[in-house]
């Protein structure tokens, strides 16, 4: 539950009134209450597939990659190296950010020796979650994952928080029609 948690919320939804920003309140609203509703029927089909799959194997736990395999006969691997790359992708966009985060962090406490060495904030972060994972027991990596998830809902809700607390909010001008330009929406998407 964690693992979906954390992928549902990732750092990813920070970054949403960014992306649909152009677009306007309305329609980007209205995209990303379309793109939830996709990935929810998304969520029931493979929930649907897993019952089924573990109904006819026996077996409690059945892996998302086995389910590309069954379900997809010879063209499983389509669907195993898309979850590869997509999973990669994010790892890394994850250690680049968070390890130029890092190396701020370093700059800010008086360690600048250690940030001016390239890439050694990116391999610092990755040592660092790499034997978190590795040297914690199971139940303390996902206490942790759930404090890092808590962590971003924190951060969205208090950033959503202080921009309707500032005196310049007009949720007249937020959602006038000279303002919503639904041409820019899909921009927004990946």
């Amino acid at each position: 539950a964690a693992l979906i948690a954390g992928t549902t919320v990732g750092a990813g939804v920070l970054a949403l009134p960014t992306a649909t920003a152009s677009s306007g309140f309305l329609p980007s609203s209205g995209a990303l209450c379309i793109a939830w509703l996709y990935m929810t029927i998304s969520g029931l089909l493979i929930a649907e597939l897993s019952i089924n799959r573990m109904g006819q194997t026996g077996r409690p736990g059945v892996g998302l990659l086995e389910l590309y395999n069954s379900s997809l006969g010879k063209f499983g691997w389509i669907g195993s190296g898309s979850y590869f790359f997509l999973h990669y992708a994010v790892m890394v966009a994850y250690l680049s950010e968070g390890g130029r985060n890092l190396g701020l962090m370093l700059d800010s406490i008086g360690l600048q020796s250690l940030s001016s060495i390239h890439g050694l904030d990116q391999m610092l972060l990755a040592g660092a979650a790499g034997g978190l994972v590795y040297f914690a027991s199971p139940t303390t990596v996902e206490n942790f994952n759930n404090i890092l998830v808590t962590a971003v809902i924190a951060t969205f809700v208090g950033i959503i928080g202080l921009g309707a607390g500032t005196p310049d909010f007009d949720f007249a001008a937020l959602i006038a029609l000279e303002n919503q330009h639904p041409e820019f929406v899909v921009d927004a998407f990946p």
